[in-house]
């Protein structure tokens, strides 16, 4: 259900790999269907690990952007939305590359 619901191919495809790279980050979880067993709780705190991880890591903020549009979608789309307020608040700040 989560692929039908994008208008775009090129969209879905790159949410749902987003998404199955997160997955493939959580150690005990491998398929996104398992992120459905989680309570709302621990589905944002586990989002907000991985983003503080990779933020030390040094990753992008428009690169995690693209990794918590897929997952808040993916919850969303199966009716078990998060808060992605209290999530935001844990992205890095935006970088300008040129002036």
């Amino acid at each position: 259900m989560f692929s039908a619901s994008f208008k775009s191919k090129e969209t879905a495809r790159s949410y749902e790999y987003h998404l199955k790279r997160y997955c493939n980050d959580l150690i005990p979880v491998q398929d996104p269907r398992s992120l459905l067993t989680m309570t709302q709780k621990e589905a944002e705190d586990t989002l907000i690990q991985f983003i503080i991880k990779k933020k030390d890591g040094g990753m992008s903020s428009s690169a995690l952007n693209n990794y918590v549009a897929a997952v808040a979608k993916f919850y969303l789309i199966n009716d078990k939305p998060i808060n992605i307020t209290q999530v935001n608040r844990f992205m890095p700040e935006p970088m300008k590359v040129k002036k």
